[in-house]
């Protein structure tokens, strides 16, 4: 049991055909020193969860967003 933390949800149809995209995302947040601790990704592939501390959320939310959608490696990575 862990106590403090946050889980950071990606929920897109490009999941689906990219899987490539959950690597990137881990990356992303490695190069920023957000550890992720846990991952998961739901039953119907278009989700994928990340735990990460909580004093790191608001960050990582913002970074995950400027990296993937802001300079649009979204449609990069596909």
């Amino acid at each position: 049991m862990q106590s403090n933390i946050a889980l950071v949800a990606v929920i897109s149809q490009k999941v689906l055909a990219n899987n490539k995209l959950q690597r990137r995302i881990i990356d992303i947040l490695e190069k920023h020193h957000i550890n992720s601790f846990m991952f998961n990704q739901s039953s119907n592939d278009i989700k994928f969860l990340f735990g990460i501390y909580a004093k790191d959320y608001q960050r990582a939310i913002k970074i995950i967003y400027q990296s993937l959608f802001e300079k649009n490696l979204v449609t990069q990575a596909l």
